[in-house]
Parts: C-alpha cells; sequence; structure tokens
C-alpha cells in the first residue's frame, strides 16, 4: 500500500500542483475501535513548512476552516467510524480552489481487519467526494476485488489547471503503479508468494480504471476514463 499511495500522492502533485499548507493524515492504529491519524504539515519538498505529529479524530477536526490548502488522506478513511463526517471535515479545513488527496487500501494484513471498519469502494468514494465541484476516482481490479481506491477532489473555484492535468495525472498514476506492481511481483516470486508475484485476486494488476466528475474539455481520454458508477 505504502509504495502504490506514494505513486498516487507524488503524481498529484507533480500534476495539480499541491501547495501548503499541507495537512496529511494516516492511520496509526492498532487497537480496534481507535480512530487516529496524523496530521503533518508537509510542504511536498517546499522550504516554506514545518511538520507537526499529532494525534486528531478525523470526524472532528481541531481546525478552523479553509486553513489548509492540500489535505491528503491516506490508509486512514477505513478506520473512522463516520467517514462522511471524516471527509466533510476535511472538506471543511479546505481553502476555496484547494485539493483533497484520499487513498484507501483494500488489502488486508495479518490483524487489520479488527482494526478497520469499513471497505472503500469506488462508487463509495466517488458519492463521498461528489459534493465538490471537481473529482477524479480511480481504482485498480474488478468487480471482485479493488486492491487501492483513490481520489483527487477540487474546491471552488475549480483552477483551470485542474482539469487540463487530468490526462498527465492518468498517464502517470498508470505508469507508477505498473512500477510497483512488477517489483512488488518478483519479490513475492523470490519469497515463494506466487498469488503475490501473479497478482491473483489481488486487485493489483490491470489498468487503473477512472470515475470523473469534472469540468472537462475536448481532448480527455475517453478510453481511460469511464463515468458507469
Amino acid at each position: 500500500m505504502n509504495q502504490d499511495s506514494e505513486a498516487v500522492i507524488r503524481s498529484a502533485a507533480e500534476v495539480f500542483a499541491l501547495r501548503v499548507p499541507v495537512y496529511d493524515f494516516d492511520y496509526r492504529g492498532g487497537q480496534p475501535g481507535l480512530e487516529p491519524s496524523s496530521p503533518i504539515a508537509s510542504g511536498l519538498g517546499s522550504e516554506e513548512t514545518t511538520r507537526e505529529d499529532r494525534l486528531e479524530d478525523l470526524a472532528q477536526l481541531p481546525w478552523p476552516n479553509g486553513v489548509a490548502r492540500t489535505v491528503i488522506c491516506r490508509g486512514a478513511l477505513e478506520h473512522v467510524f463516520e467517514p462522511r463526517r471524516a471527509i466533510d471535515e476535511m472538506i471543511r479545513i479546505l481553502k476555496p480552489g484547494g485539493i483533497l488527496v484520499v487513498v484507501s487500501a483494500n488489502e488486508l494484513t495479518p490483524g487489520g481487519a479488527m482494526n478497520r471498519y469499513w471497505t472503500i469502494t469506488p462508487p463509495a468514494l466517488q458519492r463521498l467526494l461528489g459534493v465538490l465541484p471537481a473529482s477524479l476516482i480511480g481504482w485498480r481490479g474488478d468487480e471482485s476485488a479493488q486492491g487501492m481506491v483513490f481520489g483527487v477532489a477540487c474546491k471552488d473555484p475549480v483552477p483551470g489547471e485542474f482539469a487540463a492535468g487530468v490526462n498527465r495525472f492518468v498517464d502517470l498514476v498508470q505508469e507508477r503503479l505498473d512500477t510497483s506492481v512488477t517489483r512488488t511481483g518478483w519479490l513475492g516470486w523470490l519469497l515463494g508468494g506466487w498469488p503475490l508475484a501473479h497478482g491473483k485476486s489481488n486487485g493489483r494488476t490491470g489498468p487503473v480504471q477512472f470515475a470523473f466528475h469534472l469540468p472537462l474539455g475536448e481532448g480527455t481520454k475517453k478510453d481511460l476514463l469511464t463515468s458507469h458508477l
């Protein structure tokens, strides 16, 4: 999950020019029912940032409206008992024109099932982010298994570069996830994990699929973007 989520976040940072301040939430739990995340003011390479680790409830964030230009949520939403409230809170702290990036893993690690409440599906994430005027949902896998589901959404007013960057984002994510699967596959083979090496029933193979709600013009890659959800 870490390599895959980094592939999505790095691609979003490059294509959509994610700006500081950044609030970066992840899950650092280990106990059933606990909903911690770690907001990190990381500037994605910018020198003007500070870094702060702290424990917060995603469904009740302590910051005022509009403090963040970028909010990232990686592997945390599935551990929050009220994901709708968590999304609303992350949107609330976004500045106008700010960008929200959400990545959710559906692959269960040993003991992981006890520490999560939900499996975030593509239709679920599309509904959660649908309150924003522009959103792009992606996933890898088929109807039986999606190894990872992710979304990038923008708050009003949507900057022109957001829609203009969609094609590049699609290409970059596909390329990086393909590289990630290749590396993991060889590692799985060396460790004797043939199902991992071949990507059987784990949702980590095949092309990345997308659903979108975007103010797009002509030239969008219709063969990679779908809206059937």
